[in-house]
């Protein structure tokens, strides 16, 4: 999950969280990010968004279930 200064909060997925953490940013400079909400959140608050680790889960399953939870 991704907290933003302004309380806003991103919930998502993902296999390797460094992995998907870098491509966000990367992909919100570039202006490529599927999620312009988003892209705009890192790209205004950038290194000030805070990353938080909900779960792990051990199967695709679990994760989209818990993920489904959270929105």
């Amino acid at each position: 999950m991704a907290t933003m200064p302004s309380g806003a909060f991103y919930v998502g997925r993902s296999i390797n969280i460094y992995q998907r953490i870098c491509n966000h940013y990367s992909d919100a400079k570039r202006g490529a990010h599927k999620n312009k909400w988003l892209a705009r959140c890192l790209n205004k608050y950038g290194q000030r968004v805070k990353w938080v680790v909900l779960l792990h889960c051990t199967t695709e399953q679990d994760a989209l279930a818990y993920e489904r939870q959270y929105l």
